[in-house]
Order: C-alpha cells, then structure tokens, then sequence
C-alpha cells in the first residue's frame, strides 16, 4: 500500500511539472497555475514546484500589468509592476514597462492639461467676444442718444428721421456711395455735411 501510493504521488507530481512547463512555455499561465498547483498538491515542500509557481504568479503579473497598459491605466499597471520589482528586482520586462508606462502617463496627462487649457483659452475668448460685443451696444446707444439730443437743436429737427446703419465695409466707401446715391436722386440732395460716428 505504501508502494502504491509513493508511485500515485510522484506520477501526479511529475505529470503536474511536465505540463505546466509546456503551458509556461506557450505563455498560457492560467493553464500553467492549474498545473503546478495540481504537483505542489502531490509534493507541497517541493522546491522546484514552489519555484516554478513562484515564476508563474510573477508572470501572470506582469501579463495583467500589460492588460491594463493597454487600457491606458497606466499607474494601475504600474503598481503591479512594483510589487513584481520588490520579488524580483532584476526582471528586465518589468523594468522596462515601469519606464514606458511612467512615459506614457505623464504624456497623458500633459495631454489631459493641454486640452484643459485649450478649453480655458476658448471660454476665455467666447467670453472677451460677449464683453466686447456688450461694450460696442452700448457705445451704440450712447452715440445715437447723442445724436438724438444734438440734433432737437435744429429747426425742423423732427422732419427727419435717423437710420442705423450696419455694414462690412469701411466707413468711406459706405459715406461715399450714400453722398452719390444721394446728390444724383430727383430732386437732388445737396450734402452740406456728412459727419461719420465711429
């Protein structure tokens, strides 16, 4: 009886080493986890078996630390990272992924900062659009009200109306066109003085 059992453990032991190291070796860690557990199971002080689960655990690690990279959770990633570090000091693939996810981190958030600047920088001049649109009303209404009370000093001042006009070109060109429409009109209007309020 004894005999019997001393083979069955050996045979689940070597069985459970031989395949998590073909799983390891194709990198399926999960597979590989279900093997070594299965031999240190059959031989829980075995040192190899504890090494190799060891490995598997560190790697299995690393493979969810390069899950999250490529979510862009890059500081979870690299927390992961760290505890490997701290194992094994030496992994040069965890070195590596530290030094390119803290990169990438810090490109991202430049990124995130830019276009938090960007947005200030738009509501800034949205903003500076409306003040400047509000200040040039007001100075519209100043300068017709203006108008209005020189204009009560002229005799007949009420015969004649005032017009607003709006136009995308220069003052001149509009001044000039209104002088000629006007004097060329039946009966015709002499311009006796054409005064432009800017």
């Amino acid at each position: 009886t004894n005999l019997i059992s001393t083979n069955l453990v050996s045979f689940d032991y070597i069985n459970g080493m031989n395949a998590a190291r073909q799983y390891l070796a194709v990198t399926n860690l999960y597979q590989a986890k279900a093997a070594v557990d299965r031999a240190i199971q059959a031989s829980p002080s075995d040192p190899s078996a504890i090494a190799l689960q060891q490995k598997i655990a560190l790697l299995t690690t690393i493979q969810n630390a390069e899950s999250l990279g490529a979510q862009n959770e890059f500081t979870n990633g690299i927390n992961l990272l760290q505890s490997v570090l701290k194992l094994e000091p030496d992994n040069e693939r965890a070195k590596e992924l530290v030094a390119d996810y803290t990169n990438r981190e810090q490109q991202r958030l430049e990124a995130i900062r830019k276009h938090e600047a960007e947005l200030a920088e738009a509501e800034r001049q949205r903003q500076a659009r409306i003040l400047a649109e509000q200040q040039a009303q007001r100075r519209i209404q100043e300068l017709s009200e203006a108008l209005n009370g020189a204009s009560r000093s002229y005799e007949n001042a009420s015969q004649f109306s005032n017009h607003e006009l709006i136009t995308t070109n220069s003052a001149t060109v509009v001044g000039n066109a209104i002088s000629s429409a006007l004097s060329g009109a039946y009966p015709p209007f002499e311009n006796v003085r054409l005064n432009w309020v800017y």
